[in-house]
């Protein structure tokens, strides 16, 4: 009972918190009108929140133990009587989308999730890569058998192809939609200033920069797109001036009453590998690149609502043990900055298999 209670004080908490984030975000946003006492004061709250969740952590910690320490004792205490004892496990994580739902006076409607995935391979004037289609065709089976998206892939496009698929999702979406944009081809960050950012087409020529297209254009694009939740992956760099430096998103877990809220806030944001082309796995996997191998792997063995943020968190700890130099390979999670971002987070959500029922020897059903 003290452990459920100390999980609703916390999670309380991380609501509160939450709210000082984002009035705090808002209130920078339009920092000429606000007095520098107003941002010291809810710099100030959000500290203090954070530091009485720290501790929260450490007293749920010690329950934790106290409870594993007497479910312990009392298998011991059943083994010495000659009882055939159980104990309690711990439920199956797919049903733990079930109980987060139940557990909310409304459960949020996340609607239609879509995906754009672009895979760019034979360049006209550069030399080819040799990941991107298989990359987009294993996420596009992933995203539709487990997921459930609606997905649409564009091999070898061209920017205009690429510029001509978007618009068509600023005509189509509606709020109660979600949108995957992931990219897998050449980029490039030359050197600034101006410090900018390119996808590179398949008739790009390299030594044009007017045939490259330039990040913000993509993003003024996804500004007109009017679906509540939009993600960039990108298998490749994106600009780091069109990007907040912190992603607003709370902690790596998603708490039933942040992703209810959360699931209210519009989000733009954007998972990059921080390369200027895919990198292969060059120790294993090499018919996938080494962020996509991963990217997969981890929506694969997903039985939870996943939010961006973690998934990144998760990403970047699977590349890093696998690269020389991460500093140069790691990915990154960042709010698109000037696009609507609202504080919110992208979510994948696994579609819930049907439980399986067999008949016992002794006539009952088990699960």
């Amino acid at each position: 009972s003290a452990l459920e209670d100390a999980k609703g004080e916390k999670s309380a908490l991380e609501s509160k918190l939450l709210r000082n984030q984002i009035e705090l975000q808002e209130q920078m946003a339009v920092a000429n009108n606000a007095s520098e006492s107003e941002l010291e004061l809810l710099r100030a709250e959000v500290a203090a929140a954070e530091s009485t969740i720290s501790l929260q952590n450490l007293r749920i910690t010690a329950l934790r133990k106290q409870v594993d320490e007497g479910v312990a004792s009392l298998a011991a205490l059943k083994s010495e009587a000659g009882e055939t004892g159980t104990v309690a496990i711990e439920m199956p994580k797919a049903l733990s989308v079930l109980r987060m739902a139940q557990s909310m006076d409304e459960e949020p409607i996340l609607g239609r999730y879509h995906a754009l995935l672009i895979a760019n391979e034979k360049y006209v004037n550069m030399a080819p890569l040799s990941t991107p289609i298989r990359d987009a065709r294993d996420i596009e089976r992933l995203l539709i058998t487990r997921y459930g998206f609606e997905v649409k892939v564009l091999t070898d496009a061209t920017d205009d192809m690429i510029m001509r698929t978007l618009h068509d999702y600023s005509s189509t979406l509606t709020a109660e939609d979600n949108l995957l944009i992931y990219y897998a081809g050449r980029g490039s960050t030359p050197d600034g200033p101006p410090d900018r950012a390119y996808w590179l087409g398949v008739d790009a020529d390299p030594d044009l920069r007017n045939t490259w297209l330039l990040s913000e254009h993509i993003s003024d694009k996804i500004k007109q797109i009017d679906a509540q939740r939009i993600l960039v992956v990108t298998d490749s760099c994106f600009s780091r001036r069109r990007v907040q430096p912190r992603s607003a998103a709370l902690g790596r877990g998603v708490d039933p009453n942040i992703f209810k809220q959360m699931a209210k806030l519009k989000s733009r944001v954007v998972l990059t590998s921080g390369a200027n082309v895919p990198v292969s796995d060059e120790n294993g996997d090499r018919t996938h690149s080494l962020f996509a191998k991963y990217f997969m792997e981890i929506l694969r063995q997903n039985e939870n609502v996943l939010s961006g943020e973690m998934l990144s968190y998760e990403l970047g700890s699977r590349v890093r043990e696998k690269v020389e130099n991460p500093d140069r390979v790691t990915p990154s999670y960042t709010s698109l900055q000037d696009a609507g971002h609202r504080g919110g987070d992208f979510f994948f959500v696994p579609i819930q298999q049907p439980l399986m029922v067999v008949q016992t020897s002794t006539g009952r059903d088990s699960v």
